[in-house]
């Protein structure tokens, strides 16, 4: 398998991912985000949706910070509402 067959494969996993995720997101109802899994660290839902969207926004800043440009993040701790950023 060449570099651009491997480059395909993961762009293809991520927005597969990214399907799932959005789909997830438009179907928790409102007080479903502040639910706390077990299991967690204490976040609630929407806190582990926006460290999810944190640490992609850290991986695209790694490899270069334009990619980020205008794209908004979530402070430590905070519990965005559904639809807002």
């Amino acid at each position: 398998m060449g570099d651009q067959g491997l480059i395909e494969q993961i762009l293809n996993t991520w927005q597969v991912h990214n399907r799932i995720n959005l789909h997830l997101l438009q179907h928790i109802h409102a007080k479903g985000f502040g639910a706390v899994p077990l299991a967690s660290r204490g976040r609630n839902v929407a806190q582990q949706f926006a460290h999810m969207h944190k640490v992609r926004i850290g991986w695209l800043q790694h490899n270069d910070a334009e990619l980020v440009a205008g794209i908004p993040c979530f402070q430590k701790g905070v519990s965005p509402e559904q639809g807002g950023a």
